[in-house]
């Protein structure tokens, strides 16, 4: 036993020299097999030995697997020692990689793209210091209304005038005051709100809005669930479940909720509905000849599914 012990190499050496002694059929199980054999007054003698002998045992080999288990890590340094004072080695192909935020952001632009919506990015067209007429009241959402306290954000005047976006809807404002119907955009941008952080809300995160217009009776709801889910299949796969539910958004009528099944439950991942009348009047066009559909969603939530 000695001799093995010692010469073993590696942790799974001594292991097997511990089943080959100890294990059910090495010696000391054997030995303790001759009990029945005894009388009474010698079993506990030879319980004794046997004892005796199994623990020094025991300790052997587990002294001897300590002192193998850190030469085995000793070992394995020295193997990956790296010399940090040697040149940096620079491979162009392997510099960085692409952000999750940047990679969902440019295949959900695809997707819309390859629909036919133009993508707005120019500061001039998606500000992110925005008026409350664009953030707020052009949406539908006057000063006293109470979804404001939903989108509690940073002002930055006095007047509250002036503010960081809390949504990327205000582009929606900016393109139907600069382009005329019919028309379908998709904007992508970073907006804030005075959210405190967990799990799932942050001040500062992404959003992607999309909006169709055209003439009056060319675009209903139908159309603006196929667009959806088209999207939503795209993005997570053609086997993924969509369930949209009834909501409220002061900018849309009827406005729904789109879930998606993830992990054995239902997750949030897109608003969605319908444009309002009030909305396209505010903003110069008339709801008798235009109608359309508006939808937006959380960059950082698409990326952790």
């Amino acid at each position: 036993f000695d001799s093995k012990i010692n010469k073993a190499t590696a942790l799974s050496e001594a292991e097997a020299i511990r089943v080959e002694y100890l294990g059910k059929k090495g010696p000391i199980n054997k030995v303790m097999g001759y009990m029945r054999l005894l009388s009474n007054e010698d079993k506990p003698k030879l319980g004794a030995v046997v004892n005796e002998i199994k623990t020094e045992l025991e300790n052997v080999v587990k002294s001897r697997k300590e002192e193998l288990e850190i030469l085995e890590i000793e070992e394995q340094m020295k193997e990956e020692t790296v010399d940090v004072t040697l040149p940096g080695i620079v491979h162009e192909a392997d510099i960085g990689r692409r952000h999750p935020l940047s990679k969902v952001t440019e295949r959900a632009l695809d997707i819309f793209t390859g629909l036919g919506y133009d993508t707005v990015t120019d500061c001039a067209d998606s500000p992110e210091i925005e008026s409350d007429y664009y953030c707020f009241e052009a949406l539908n959402c006057p000063k006293d209304h109470p979804a404001r306290d939903m989108q509690d954000t940073f002002y930055l005047t006095p007047d509250l005038g002036k503010m960081l976006r809390t949504h990327t809807s205000a582009v929606q404002i900016r393109q139907l005051e600069k382009r005329k119907p019919p028309l379908r955009i998709v904007a992508p941008g970073r907006v804030y709100r005075k959210d405190d952080l967990d799990a799932t809300h942050s001040f500062n995160f992404h959003q992607i809005e999309i909006l169709a217009i055209e003439e009056r009776g060319k675009l209903n709801l139908g159309h603006l669930k196929g667009t959806v889910e088209y999207f939503l299949k795209e993005m997570f796969g053609p086997d993924v479940n969509v369930r949209f539910r009834g909501s409220y958004f002061p900018f849309t009528e009827p406005s729904m909720e789109v879930d998606v099944f993830f992990r054995g439950k239902w997750l949030e991942v897109l608003g969605c509905g319908m444009v309002d009348p009030n909305v396209l009047t505010l903003a110069g066009i008339d709801p008798e000849k235009y109608s359309g559909f508006a939808a937006g969603f959380g960059v950082e939530r698409f990326a952790m599914v």
